[in-house]
């Protein structure tokens, strides 16, 4: 048995074997730095979870309990994830039909099961098939996101623990996965570019929304706040994971309250607005879709969000004066508290959900038509979903491209072209996901 180093320690990726040992996998190297008196994940050798403690030193731990007797794990900001180096799978014949040969080592896709530890990640490779691994540890507890940053796709999602796992995808391999800085989440997260540069937004675990920033040596402590101090401006109760989209220099988040609000900040130049209402007061208490569309239209952001009355509503931002439309309800029969928007050439947007009868459904938004009637991802053949489809801008042959989780586990793709969708293509060796993220290099 071998113990692997699978901590993220602020910037440096860790994932090399050490030393045997007889008792357990550790989730942090020696060396690391923890806070003394915490307990934190280490892995049996059953592959069950057990703790250990940090020592007043602060840099070593006692061994790992794995027979009940050892203390709570205590959230340890520096302790990381417990995570093993990803491992082969095997992803099994190329069946159906197969995506453009282009998009070999640029199209990546990350998945997991909301009912057990392995994160899986899959690179799409020339003959049709996908290079699949995974790694035990850094469970999906949420959708990821997946972006590009000049050569190299970056994914990041919830997992266990309240942590944010991350991983790239660099020259047709995925790293493996490790934990974000000093990062807590309380639910689902989320990433734009902003100027090239990545940055992440989540809900932390006191209630506030932060922020983190990767560079060519990966993340930063990702705890920056942001939102003005005290929620400036109009202070939001029970606030939902945020929504991003970046137009130019400036970032907006928007989220709903628990008391129906629907709200948006700004960040420019460094700094946060203060925190603007919507007039209508109509929001379920679930994240809105946000996304930035292709300059040069009359509008630059759209949204969708759900109401109070389970229905989809929309509101765009006009271009020039950055002035929002007042929201108005998309369709009478489109019911989701599970969406997600993306943009599309010509200003577009298309927008995919998992409807409240678990279905997906997709609908493409004009700025002078608003949104058509919404459609089955597959008509006559739709499957109930196991969460909402991820959607990214198509890099290699498509104007976007949509990845499922099946109810069944299984996990499908589609590629949206010129108002058509083809597919669903296979992504083989993901058999028992529920989570999902896809993305695309140029």
């Amino acid at each position: 048995m071998r113990t692997y180093l699978g901590a993220a320690l602020g910037l440096t990726f860790l994932g090399a074997a050490i030393g045997a040992c007889g008792k357990s996998y550790d989730a942090t190297p020696t060396g690391v730095k923890c806070t003394p008196g915490n307990y934190v994940f280490c892995r049996c050798e059953d592959r069950s979870e057990g703790t250990k403690l940090c020592r007043p030193d602060g840099t070593s731990f006692d061994e790992c309990k794995c027979d009940g007797t050892g203390g709570p794990i205590t959230e340890d900001p520096d302790a990381g994830l417990g995570t093993d180096p990803l491992v082969p799978v095997d992803a099994g014949p190329v069946t159906g039909p197969t995506i453009d040969p282009k998009c070999a080592g640029k199209l990546g896709v990350v998945a997991g099961s909301a009912n057990d530890l392995d994160a899986y990640v899959a690179a799409y490779n020339a003959d049709g098939s996908f290079a699949v691994s995974k790694s035990h540890g850094p469970a999906l507890r949420g959708p990821a996101t997946v972006l590009p940053v000049g050569t190299t796709l970056v994914a990041t999602w919830l997992s266990q623990y309240s942590l944010i796992a991350w991983s790239k995808l660099s020259a047709g391999a995925w790293s493996a996965p490790v934990s974000v800085g000093s990062a807590f989440s309380s639910g689902p997260t989320t990433a734009t570019n902003l100027n090239g540069q990545l940055r992440l937004f989540y809900l932390g675990t006191d209630s506030s929304f932060h922020m983190g920033t990767y560079t060519a040596t990966g993340w930063d402590d990702a705890t920056a706040l942001a939102e003005p101090a005290g929620d400036a401006g109009a202070p939001i109760p029970g606030k939902s994971p945020p929504a991003v989209a970046a137009v130019g220099s400036s970032i907006t988040l928007a989220f709903t309250g628990s008391d129906g609000t629907l709200a948006r900040e700004n960040f420019a130049s460094g700094t946060w607005s203060s925190i603007t209402k919507f007039s209508s007061n109509d929001a379920f208490g679930a994240a809105p879709a946000l996304v930035a569309l292709d300059p040069g239209g009359t509008r630059d952001e759209l949204m969708v969000y759900t109401g109070k009355d389970l229905l989809l509503h929309v509101a765009a931002r006009v271009a020039t004066n950055k002035a929002w439309n007042a929201a108005i309800l998309f369709d009478t029969a489109a019911s989701s508290t599970e969406l997600a928007l993306q943009a599309l050439p010509g200003g577009k947007a298309l927008l995919v959900y998992k409807a409240s009868n678990s279905l997906g459904y997709y609908a493409v938004w004009d700025a002078n038509t608003g949104f058509g009637p919404p459609t089955e991802l597959l008509p006559g053949k739709n499957q109930e979903l196991a969460s909402v489809p991820s959607i990214t801008r198509g890099q290699c042959g498509s104007d976007a491209t949509i990845a499922y989780a099946q109810k069944d586990g299984l996990v499908k793709i589609l590629r949206y072209t010129a108002g058509t969708l083809s597919g669903p293509y296979d992504v083989g060796g993901l058999t028992k996901a529920t989570y999902v993220g896809v993305g695309e290099l140029p």
